[in-house]
C-alpha cells in the first residue's frame, strides 16, 4: 500500500507499508494486526513520526548494503 500526501497538489511526502508473514504471537495486536511498525525516515522527519507514537529503538540494528 502506498500513501501521498500533498499540499496543494505539491507532493510533500509518501509512505510505503509492506505486510509480511511471521509467526503470529500473543502480544499481536493493531488494525492490521501487526505487532510493530518500522520506518525508515529521514532525520528531518523524526518528529513528525514521534507526533504519531513512533519511537526510536536501540535495538534495531542495519548495515548498508555495498552498491546501495
Amino acid at each position: 500500500m502506498v500513501v501521498v500526501r500533498d499540499d496543494d497538489g505539491v507532493v510533500i511526502g509518501m509512505a510505503w507499508l509492506a505486510v509480511v508473514q511471521r509467526v503470529p504471537t500473543p502480544r499481536a495486536s493493531g488494525d492490521l494486526g501487526l505487532e510493530r511498525v518500522t520506518v525508515h525516515s529521514s532525520r528531518r522527519a523524526i518528529p513528525a513520526y514521534a507526533r504519531c507514537g513512533f519511537q526510536e529503538s536501540p535495538r534495531l540494528l542495519q548495515a548498508r548494503v555495498a552498491g546501495a
